[in-house]
């Protein structure tokens, strides 16, 4: 029941944030303070306004990325290309917030801090309930934020 539920999604909580160690930064859109085309509903990277940004404890589900050479001499690029994380229900009550399609994330991969647009948010899923009771977290998809669509 609702003892047990308690008592796993605290130990999922205390996993995440210590032995995880993941972190992002949410940038939640302002839809009241940013600028739109009045046709197709959307903003310039310029006329983006963010709410205060959250740092959250995440776990990584995957990141797909891909490895293309650039030349004969051995140089290479890798690109991410899409983020899919998991974060608890919990934490985003206590911060008082709701990720949703069109936000932004800020995630440092060790290497270089990088900006991903949220696609999709899946709150209810029967694979993120504990023992079948509630779903206690959310999956999160991005893709690679282009730079000329986020200056954060």
């Amino acid at each position: 029941g609702e003892k047990e539920f308690s008592y796993f999604t605290g130990f999922v909580k205390e996993y995440y944030s210590i032995s995880l160690n993941f972190k992002i930064i949410l940038y939640r859109i302002d839809i009241v303070k940013s600028k739109t085309n009045d046709i197709y509903g959307e903003s310039k990277a310029t006329e983006k306004k963010y709410l205060t940004p959250i740092e959250l404890d995440i776990a990584i589900d995957t990141i797909e990325h891909e490895t293309f050479f650039v030349s004969n001499n051995g140089i290479f690029n890798e690109n991410l290309k899409d983020f899919k994380f998991g974060v608890l229900l919990d934490e985003l009550k206590e911060k008082n917030c709701v990720i949703k399609r069109g936000d932004f994330i800020k995630y440092h991969d060790g290497n270089k801090e990088r900006n991903f647009e949220v696609q999709m948010v899946d709150n209810i899923n029967t694979d993120n309930t504990a023992y079948g009771y509630k779903p206690f977290y959310t999956q999160v998809v991005c893709n690679l934020a282009k730079e000329n669509i986020v200056l954060i």
